[in-house]
This record gives structure tokens, sequence and C-alpha cells, in this order.
């Protein structure tokens, strides 16, 4: 076989298996997306940078790049969904375009391109409208500028600022790289004066951060910190990452260089003091582990290729294992396969048909806050606090709910039978300040339970409004219409479910 018709071959794999993941991901979109889609929107319509389009400062997005990205599509009236989806794609052309520049031997290139495109995660991040795509991107770039020993320092400055401004704990690894970089030259500064402008962009915009919304961190962080971390939750999150952590450990100890035992060190310790104390539910798909580690893994094909066939065979075993473990995890696969077509019958069709309350001015308390609050344009109480700065920092209270008494109130509930069963006040989930809303829920007698809406095959909502709505039956129709309609979907297959252009308003 010809390097022509070899090549002509790979590449139809690589296209067949792009397509085919992409079948099944493509109308995947998080929730937690449309938080960034809201400030866009707030800005564009409202003149103001923030969740709710008051002067409540609350940081509730992780990613502070992505979100500015959100203005874009926003400003030119493209849908935020198709626009974001673009950008994943964009990524993982990249992770694939780097992966194949750094090797030189085509069955090593071969193998590490398949790591990455045989991999259901992949796609799963790639579509998910998230920053995980980016950050692993620049994840990505770092660790190559670092082991193909770039003399272009430009581009090294640039990626230490861009990695937090993509995620706070990209900080860590922007400080890890700077000081490597100052004892691998001997202390000396290529280029200081260009180093002095990346600096001051970068205080230039924590300190804005710092003086807009009054904390260090984003009010995720916080919200975040809001479970104590046990000793066993941390052994927990570790098992979970087993695959990850022993390929990063094997491949330290198989490659024999200082850039890589660098690279997979920071990779590890990172890990360590961002993802490990956190007490997130948002880590879907190994998102933490995945983002941080994948990228290490894939920058050492730039020291495999090098390898004898026996150490090149056990870095196949071991990207394999990985490959056989993610893909056989058929929870969270079929879970992704019909996330958006379920997101798009409950969230967003509750705030669509929510928004057009909008004039009446109601207000909302809610535990999922990304296309709820983005589709119905009220204002929106994070339950979870991820979006409310008092909660996250202060905690939850009957005062504070008092206070605010929201006129619609959603709470979840895990689902240990169907949904609306006798049990389910039991099932009312407890954790993050939820279990003071439904306190005040109950004293305060001024609402009226009139809904369970299923949103996955784990949790439902449990609807209650105020009793004194001037629109009460209007919105218990709307939300009784949803749950039924939710309710049919359950029913169904997860073929029948599955969509792959659902929800990206083309």
């Amino acid at each position: 076989m010809t390097t022509s018709t070899y090549l002509r071959y790979e590449w139809a794999l690589w296209i067949a298996l792009y397509a085919v993941f992409s079948i099944l991901f493509l109308s995947f979109t998080v929730d937690d997306a449309y938080i960034s889609f809201r400030y866009g929107y707030n800005l564009i319509h409202h003149g103001i940078w923030n969740w709710n389009p008051d002067h409540d400062y609350v940081e509730a997005y992780t990613s502070g790049l992505y979100t500015f990205l959100a203005i874009v599509p926003l400003w030119l009236g493209i849908s935020p969904i198709l626009f974001f989806k673009i950008i994943g794609v964009s990524c993982l052309a990249r992770l694939v375009w780097r992966v194949r520049s750094l090797c030189t031997d085509p069955h090593t290139r071969f193998v590490f391109t398949l790591f990455l495109l045989a991999n259901s995660y992949t796609y799963i991040h790639t579509y998910s409208c998230l920053e995980t795509p980016l950050f692993m991107v620049l994840c990505m770039e770092l660790f190559a500028w670092l082991a193909e020993n770039r003399s272009d320092v430009r581009r090294f400055y640039c990626l230490l600022l861009l990695l937090p401004l993509t995620r706070p704990d990209g900080g860590l690894l922007s400080v890890f790289a700077f000081a490597y970089y100052l004892w691998r030259r001997h202390s000396h500064i290529e280029r200081p004066a260009f180093l002095a402008g990346i600096i001051t962009l970068g205080i230039a915009y924590f300190s804005w951060r710092y003086w807009y919304f009054g904390y260090l961190l984003p009010n995720t962080f916080y919200a975040k910190q809001m479970q104590q971390i046990t000793f066993s939750s941390i052994l927990v999150k570790l098992a979970l990452s087993i695959f990850y952590l022993g390929t990063i450990c094997s491949l330290m100890m198989w490659i024999k260089q200082r850039d890589f035992r660098f690279i997979g060190l920071t990779a590890l310790i990172t890990y360590a003091l961002a993802y490990l104390p956190s007490a997130s539910w948002m880590n879907y798909a190994d998102r933490f582990a995945f983002q941080l580690f994948v990228p290490a893994i894939l920058a050492s094909a730039y020291y495999v290729q090098s390898f004898s066939k026996q150490d090149f065979y056990k870095v196949c075993a071991a990207l394999a294992l990985i490959i056989i473990m993610i893909d056989c995890d058929t929870d969270t696969i079929t879970g992704k396969m019909i996330y958006g077509p379920k997101n798009y019958y409950t969230n967003r069709a509750l705030g669509e048909k929510f928004s057009t309350f909008q004039d009446k001015h109601y207000t909302l308390m809610s535990t999922d806050v990304g296309a709820l609050p983005y589709y119905s344009g009220w204002k929106t109480y994070d339950a979870f606090g991820l979006a409310n700065a008092t909660i996250a920092h202060q905690g939850n209270s009957l005062g504070y709910m008092q206070s605010i008494s929201p006129d619609v109130m959603m709470l979840t509930a895990i689902r240990n039978g169907a949904a609306g069963d006798e049990n389910w006040e039991s099932q009312i989930v407890t954790d993050y300040h939820q279990d003071v809303a439904y306190t005040y829920v109950k004293s305060s007698h001024l609402y009226q339970r009139v809904s369970f809406v299923p949103f996955n095959d784990h949790y439902y909502y449990i609807v209650f409004l105020k009793k004194d709505l001037p629109d009460f039956e209007a919105l218990r129709h709307i939300v009784s219409d949803v749950a039924a309609q939710a309710n049919t979907l359950n029913r169904k297959s997860v073929m029948e479910i599955t969509d792959p252009l659902i929800g990206l308003d083309l």
C-alpha cells in the first residue's frame, strides 16, 4: 500500500468517526452554557454586564473569555448555540492538527489521533458549548511549546495570559510554566517589554473583575465549596480518575525527559489543588480530569514516537484502556445523547412560555439556571448559589427567602420512584441550600404545588406558584403542559429521543 493510499484510508476513518460521534452528541448543550449567553444578552439588550438586568452584581460564569465571546453571536443576531458548537469543532480540529504536527512517525500519529477521535468524551465536550475545548487547546499549546522547546516566546507569554482568562485554575498552569521557563533559561527573560505588556493586561482585567464584582474569584468557586470536603470524598475522586492518573504517571516513568516530567507533574499538581477540593456537581464525562490530563497525554506523542516497539505497545495499551473504559460508559453516553432533547422540552420550553409574561416582572427561583432564565428573561435567583452572591457567600436563610419571595419556585428532587409519587417530599434534594428554600415554601403558606416536571432519569422539578399571582392559572397550565410533554418523552427509547439538530436554532 502506497503512502497516499494509506493516508486516504486513514482520513476516511477520521471522517467516519467524526460523523458517527457528531450524530450522537451534536445536540448536547450543557445547561450552564446559557449562563454565558445570558450575560451577552443582558449587555446587548439591557446595557448591563450582569446575571440579572439589575445592579446586584454577581460573576456567575467561570470563564471570562468564553463569556465575552457570547457577545458576538448575540450582537450579530445569530444562534449562540450554533456559534459555540462551531468554536468547539474548531478547537477539536486544532487538537488534531497539533497532535499530528508533533509526530513525524506515522504509527504514533495514527495511535494518538485515534485516541482523540475514537473517544466519546471528546465529542461530549466539543459540543457542550462550555469553555472545556478551548481550555484543552490552550493546555495543549502550552505543553507542546514546552516539549518542542520553541524560541517564539511571545506565543508562550500569550498562553500564560489566556489560560487564567479561560479558567481560573489555568492560572496555576501559567505560574508553574513561567517558573519552569525561568529555571530553564537561568532567569533570563526574553522580550521583557512584551511580557510587561501581557502582565499589565492581566492586572487590568483582574483588577476590573475585583472592582466590578467585589471578589477575587468567580462566584461559582465559592458556591462549589459549600459541601465539606472529606478524605473519603477525595479518595472517591482519585478512584474515578485512576485511569488518567495511572496513564500520566506511567508516561512520566517511561519518558526519560525533563520537560515531559514537568508537564505531567504540573497536570497532577493542578488537578490536586484545583479539582480535588471542589464540590462541583458539573463533573460530567470526567470533565475536570479530561480537560487537563488528555492534553498532557497527547503532548507525550512528541516523545513516544522515538520509543522502542515494546515500549510503544505499552503506551498503546494504556490509551486503549482509557478508550474502552470511556466508550463502555453507557450511562454517560446515553444520558448525553438524550440530554439535548430533554433540556429542550423542559427548561427551554418553560423558559419560552414564561417569556410571554416578561412585562409582569415576575421572579423565579430555580436550581437549573441555564436555559430557563435565558429564554424566559425573568429575574432569577439561583437556589444553589452559582448565580447568587448572597447564597454563595452567606448561605441561604429564611430571612433572605422572605426578602426576595420569588413568585415561582422550582426545586429539584431525586427520582427514587415515579415523579410525583406519594414520597415526593422525602425526595427533595436537601443539599446546596435547597432545604432552606423548601422550608420557606412550607412555612410561608404562600405557595401551591402545581406540578412535577421530569428532567432526566434521575431528577425532576417540583414547581410551586404563589397563590395570589394574577396569572396563576395561565402559569399552572404552562407548567402542566410541559410536565405532560416531559413525561411523554420519558416513555420513549433513547433512539426515539435522540435528535442531533434539536435546539441549534438553525
